[in-house]
Order: C-alpha cells, then structure tokens, then sequence
C-alpha cells in the first residue's frame, strides 16, 4: 500500500510539473498571466492557473481509489465532479473576470446537488433537509471563497490547506474512523501541491490563481463528507466536526472574516481591492516577505490544530488545560488580529 501512495504522490508532482511548465513557457497560455492590481502583493506579471492541476488530480486520485480498492461510491464521483465544476470556474474566472454575483451564484447551483443528495443519503427529509442544505451549502460557498480570498501572496493556501488536510487525518485517526481507502483520492493532490509550493513559493514563477484557490477551498470545506460517507457512526459527531472546521482552519477564517466585518463597519463594497489582510501587511515588513509569513501562518496553524486534537484526545484535567490554553490563545489571537485588521481597512479607505 505504501509503494502505490509513492507512486500516485510522484504522479501527482510531475503532471503538476508539467502543467506549470507548460502554462510558463507557452505563449498560448499568455491570457493567464496576473497583471498586479490594487490588491496584488507582486510586482511584474506572473502566470496564474497553475491551480487547475489540482482538479485533474483528484480526479486521478478518485481512480486510483476504485481500481485499488475495487469499490465505488457515487457520492464520491458527485464530490469529485463537484471540485473540478468549482475548478473550472475559477479557470474561466482568471481568464475572463466573472462578476461576483455570477460567480458565487454559479457556485451555489454546483454545489446545492452535491450537499442535498448527501443530506438525503442520510435520511433527512422536507424541512430539516431543506434548511440543512441551505445553510450548509451557505458554509461551504463562505470557506471557498474565504481560500480564494486569502491567495495573496505565495504558499499560503497551499500550506494552509495542507495542514487542514494533515489535521482531517489524524482527527480522523484519533476517532477510529476507516479512512486509510481515502488516502487514494488526495495522494496526487498532496504531490501536486508539494510542486506547486516549490514553484510558487520559492522560484516565484506561477500562480494558482482561482482554479486552485476556489478548489481548495471546497475540498478544504467538505473534506468532513468523507468521514461521514465512510463512517455512518460519525453523524453523531456532528458538532464536534462543525467545530473541527473552525479550529483546523482558524488562522486564515479570523484574518479573512475580521476585514470583511470591518468592510462591512464601515460600509466599503465587500468586493473592493486591499491590502489589508494581516498577512499582507506582514508579508510587506522588512526582512519578512512571502515565504516567511506563509511559514509563520503555517506554524500558528499548526499549533492550533495541535491544541484542538489534544483537546478532544484526552480527559479529565489534561484535557480541560489544552481546551483553556486553546480558549486564551483563540481569545487573544482573534481580538489582536479584529483590531488590527479594522484599523488597517479605515486606514486605507479613509487615508485621503
């Protein structure tokens, strides 16, 4: 089994090579290159798409899955079907600059069939189907463009989705879910990013750009269906997968949610370009830079999540100290980031 995840991560690394050499290189592919605007944290133009691979790399993963376990799940193939829909919009968004309400309403109507069958599956009927694929259809449209949101400077998604992947696995681990059949689907994936991380966060030569960012978003946001398709016993842990979301992904949430309830303070358009993100604002002091920030973010995420599993690993005294320490970091980290965020946004906006 070992050799054959090798094997799916080297695939995965060198299409994704491939790709990013391939949209690099090819003056076809010219349309995608990210001309800075307002909102960018780079300088000269830089090719952007290299994020489309991801979905072709679940795709392969979804294969993989049914060949070496000779089993097949329709849930699956809609969830996979799902992301490369999601994907593609992205793609045709960094190519032509959709409108945000098309966008997210064109979003809404991929992802509603794939949460409401899920939701039936499950034996959930009229009002409680109805009302809980509403509002979970409303979470993950948030998460996706929450990721999409945070593309601003290089690694940081890709870093931050690997963590929520790596903290799904072991959560998942730690609850005695059957999960080692789920590794098939994200082995490409996780290969994939790894180049993705080399070329954009050290060469500086690509971009994801929305295909990649609006994609890791939903599998970051529905990574939790899998536990739930593969165990039926997980339903009941309902809440405590809820709060796994949050806490696996916090670092990035707070800094996106802070800046757009600030927006929302002080009645700036949600849409409107800035550079008021905490890690912009990092990535731009001196001797700190993108790579160093996407690494502390990775850290601090990484401690989080860590806090989290050791929180509902334990009992007793141990684990009423990881849930305060987890509390208190939470409480400060969040209110230092709130604020700092919404000065930053008044700052910009009524700077003149």
């Amino acid at each position: 089994m070992l050799a054959q995840w090798l094997f799916m991560f080297a695939l995965g690394a060198i299409a994704s090579f491939l790709w990013i050499k391939l949209i690099t290189k090819m003056k076809i592919f010219n349309f995608l290159r990210d001309i800075p605007n307002s909102r960018s944290s780079h300088s000269a133009a830089v090719p952007r798409g290299a994020g489309l691979v991801f979905s072709l790399l679940i795709l392969l993963g979804l294969v993989f899955f049914e060949y070496f376990t000779d089993s097949s799940y329709d849930m699956y193939r809609l969830w996979v079907m799902t992301g490369i829909l999601i994907a593609g919009l992205g793609f045709y968004d960094d190519s032509r600059s959709l409108g945000a309400v098309f966008r997210l309403t064109s979003q809404f109507i991929f992802i509603s069939p794939f949460v409401y069958l899920h939701f039936q599956s499950w034996g959930l009927h009229s009002f409680y189907l109805l009302t809980s694929t509403f509002f979970i259809v409303f979470s993950i449209l948030a998460i996706i463009n929450f990721f999409n949101f945070a593309d601003g400077i290089n690694g940081y998604v890709a870093l931050q989705f690997l963590v929520v992947l790596a903290s799904w696995t072991v959560f998942s681990a730690a609850r005695g879910y059957e999960i080692l059949s789920n590794f098939y689907l994200v082995t490409p994936l996780v290969g994939g990013i790894f180049v993705f991380i080399w070329e954009n966060m050290l060469k500086k030569s690509v971009f994801m750009g929305d295909s990649g960012s609006t994609f890791l978003g939903f599998m970051a946001a529905t990574l939790p269906f899998l536990l739930i398709d593969g165990n039926p016993q997980s339903l009941t842990e309902l809440p405590i997968l809820s709060l796994a979301t949050i806490a696996f992904g916090f670092i990035l949430l707070i800094d996106i949610i802070s800046v757009l309830l600030a927006k929302v303070l002080y009645r700036i358009p949600p849409a409107k370009p800035h550079k008021c993100h905490f890690y912009q604002r990092l990535s731009r002091r001196p001797r700190w830079g993108h790579s160093r920030t996407s690494v502390l973010m990775l850290f601090l995420q990484m401690f989080v999540s860590s806090l989290f599993l050791l929180a509902i690993g334990t009992y007793g005294l141990s684990a009423t100290i990881f849930w305060s320490i987890l509390g208190i970091f939470s409480a400060i980290y969040g209110s230092l980031i709130i604020v700092s965020n919404c000065r930053a946004v008044k700052s910009h906006f009524y700077s003149f």
